[in-house]
Order: C-alpha cells, then structure tokens, then sequence
C-alpha cells in the first residue's frame, strides 16, 4: 500500500551507500521498504572509514542508522580495538541525537582494547571477556557478568567493570580481585572496590575499598583501604588504613595499627611503619628460649627494618629484621 517494493537479490551482492561511505557485501541480500531494513545473509562484510564488521548475517535498520549482526562477530573500532562474539548491536553516530557511535554486546564477547602511550607507541593490549559489553565511543567501555581482564603486568575480575580509557581509570565492583603476576614476588589484592589507574598506559596505583586483603609472598595486609603503588609493574609501597584498623602478618611477626605503611623496594619488604596504637608481636628464637608466649611490643609508632643478608643463626627466616 505505501508504493515500496520488498527486494530479493542473490549470488553475491554489493550495497554503497557514497552519502554516508558505507559498503556492505554479502551471498544475499533482503530489501524490506516499509520497515526501511536491509537483512544480509552469508559472510557479510560491513565497512566504513572509522568501523569494521564481518559476521554470518546482519540486519541495517536505516531510520535508527542500527546494525545488529549475529554469528561469528568479528568487529574492528576506530583505534584498532577489536570485538568478537556470536551478537553485537552497533549503533552509527546521529548529529544532535548521538554524537559517538555505540557497540554493546552480550552471550560473553571478547574486547581486545589496543592501547597507545601518550607518543602514540604500541602498548600491550588488554583482553576484557564478560557477559555483557556496552562502548560509547572509542574511550568508554562497561562491562558486566563475570569480568575477566587480562594485562600483561594483571589479571583482574569481578561482577563488573568500568573504564575510562581516555582518563586511563577502571572500577572493578562486586567481589573484584587483583593479581599482580609481574616480578618475582606475584601479590594478589582483593575488597568490596577496586580502583586502577594508569599512566601511559602503565599501571601506577591500584586502591581496595572495604575489607581489603593484600597477599604477597613475604606479608599479608587486611585494612578497610589498601594502597598500593607499583613502578615498572613492580609493587614498591602499600599503605593501609581505615576505621577497623589496619594489621600486617608475616609467617613470624605481625602488627597492628590505625594504619600501616609497607616500602618495599623492588617487591621486597625493607620498611613497615605502625602508627597510631600500635602492636607488634613476633615469634621469639626457639633456640635460646622455650616459651609459647610472644615477644611483643606497643606504643604509639612501632618502625621494623627488614635485610635480604641470610641470617647467621638457625632462625627459619629467609629475612633478618630489627623492631624499634
């Protein structure tokens, strides 16, 4: 009744659009004019200067400029990042109505986000699997059910994530975990919130808000905040605070605080400073006592030193240390 026709067209079909420089090839092709729909059937390839897809069929909704391509996705954004997963909705820019141009997916895609530093030199990229994946633009990425982000100084997760590439910032939410796995001692940091944040696309800082734990290989860190810094994706300094006080173990000592602050050099503890009613305890030389009680020490600041020599005597230690 409206006058449009409805198109079938096979063996191989080619669609330009020069308006706005979009070309898409297919085995075939449905042309539906009432409902303004293209619907592409058989290793579909859609391209245009600043996006990229391929997929097994794919529907163009030309009045919402909508593109939802199903089967074997495979898409390229503008700054080489790539998304690939059996669903994705892409939606084109609209002047006044959606300046950036949008890409969410669900079924668990893959995001592999190609990253720069600030020359413009390659970086490591970073892989972000989820169940769901929403991008504004080429900067913004949400993601949500089961997250998994894989760098190559990191592997994160959590229930979901944000990140904003530009400010080089993530939020990880809902039981999130870190795991350092650069240098020779891997530290793991968990809590109820988890901020990173980069420079140049390095990792510098990463901060755990509520019930945070940070493990390494030589202390333990529980604090409601937890503050690690890491240089050349090594950690070199963790700081913990927070009203529930904040405490450090070690297989031999440990202290307690209103806050705490590990300098560790090259991943290895050196310094812990203890302030603000602080508590030590350290297990006394079994060699030269026998006792079940341990050695202990309070006071307002408590400051431990630690050394990499081997010890001279028969303690277990691989470090020797000194409290003041």
């Amino acid at each position: 009744p409206s006058g449009k026709y409805n198109t079938y067209m096979g063996g191989g079909v080619v669609v330009h659009c020069p308006a706005k420089q979009i070309t898409l090839r297919a085995d075939s092709m449905e042309q539906y004019g009432d409902e303004e729909r293209f619907y592409f059937v058989g290793h579909v390839y859609y391209r245009e200067p600043r996006f990229n897809l391929h997929s097994d069929f794919l529907n163009y909704y030309m009045t919402e400029e909508r593109i939802v391509a199903t089967g074997n996705v495979d898409a390229t954004m503008p700054n080489g990042s790539r998304l690939r997963g059996p669903v994705a909705t892409y939606l084109r820019p609209i002047p006044k109505r959606r300046p950036l141009a949008q890409l969410s997916a669900d079924q668990r895609p893959t995001i592999t986000l190609v990253q720069q530093d600030s020359l413009g030199r390659p970086q490591p990229p970073m892989q972000v699997v989820a169940n769901n994946v929403f991008m504004n633009g080429d900067s913004l990425v949400y993601a949500g059910g089961h997250v998994v982000i894989t760098r190559q100084e990191f592997t994160a997760s959590g229930d979901s994530m944000f990140l904003d590439g530009q400010k080089e910032i993530m939020h990880l939410m809902r039981d999130p975990k870190i795991e350092g796995r650069s240098g020779t001692n891997p530290f793991t940091l968990v809590g109820l919130l988890i901020d990173l944040y980069s420079r140049n696309r390095k990792l510098y800082r990463v901060i755990a808000r509520g019930k945070g734990v940070a493990t390494s290989k030589d202390i333990v860190l529980h604090a409601d905040t937890i503050d690690l810094r890491v240089t050349d994706d090594v950690l070199q300094r963790a700081v913990a605070w927070g009203p529930g006080r904040a405490s450090a173990k070690s297989p031999v000592d440990s202290l307690r605080a209103d806050s705490i602050n590990v300098v560790m050099p090259g991943q290895q503890v050196r310094e812990i400073h203890a302030v603000g009613t602080a508590y030590a305890e350290s297990k006394p030389d079994t060699v030269k006592f026998r006792t079940k009680e341990m050695d202990w020490m309070k006071g307002d600041t408590i400051i431990a030193y630690f050394d990499s020599l081997p010890p001279k005597d028969t303690t277990p230690s691989p470090d020797r240390k000194s409290v003041v």
